[in-house]
C-alpha cells in the first residue's frame, strides 16, 4: 500500500513539474529613469547631451519627459512649445507640445513611442532614437519658466 501511495505522490509531482515547465512566467523588465539635465533661461532653453551617456530609446514603453515649469495661462487659453533634438547640427526630430493646464506652476509632458502613452499630443515617431545631442525649447507665450528633461529607458 505505501508502494501505491509514493507512486501516486510521485506521479503527482512529475505532472505539476511538467504544468510548470509549460507556464509562461512573467519577468520583470528593468527600467531606469535617467536625468539629462536643465533647460532654462540660463541656458537659453538648451541642453547638450553627450551621445553616448544614456541609452537609446528603442521600443516601448521607452520615453522622454519633460517637466515644466510655467506661469499659468489665462483661463481658455492652451500653451505650446516646440522641443527640437538636433546631433551634429542636423535636426533629428521636432515635437510640437500643447501642453496641459498646469498644476500651480507644474506641468509634465512625456514622449512616448505611441500616441496612447504620450501626453502634450506629441510622440516618438522613429525608433530607434538616440538620446544624445542638442535639445532646445521655444515657448509660443513667453510663460516657461524652466524645464527638466529626462529619459525613461527599458532594457
Amino acid at each position: 500500500m505505501t508502494t501505491s501511495l509514493s507512486l501516486r505522490v510521485g506521479l503527482v509531482l512529475a505532472i505539476s513539474l511538467g504544468l510548470n515547465s509549460c507556464t509562461s512566467r512573467v519577468s520583470t523588465i528593468a527600467c531606469h529613469r535617467y536625468e539629462a539635465g536643465y533647460l532654462g533661461p540660463d541656458n537659453q532653453f538648451r541642453l547638450d547631451v553627450p551621445k553616448k551617456k544614456f541609452p537609446i530609446l528603442d521600443a516601448a514603453p521607452d520615453r522622454l519627459i519633460l517637466a515644466l515649469s510655467l506661469l499659468p495661462p489665462p483661463a481658455g487659453l492652451n500653451d505650446e512649445a516646440t522641443l527640437v533634438h538636433t546631433i551634429d547640427g542636423r535636426e533629428v526630430a521636432r515635437w510640437k507640445l500643447q501642453l496641459p493646464p498646469p498644476r500651480g506652476i507644474s506641468a509634465r509632458c512625456t514622449i512616448a513611442s505611441t500616441a496612447n502613452d504620450s501626453s502634450c499630443e506629441a510622440h516618438l515617431s522613429d525608433l530607434p532614437t538616440p538620446t544624445g545631442g542638442r535639445y532646445r525649447l521655444y515657448s509660443d507665450h513667453g510663460r516657461l519658466i524652466e524645464a527638466g528633461l529626462s529619459f525613461y529607458v527599458c532594457e
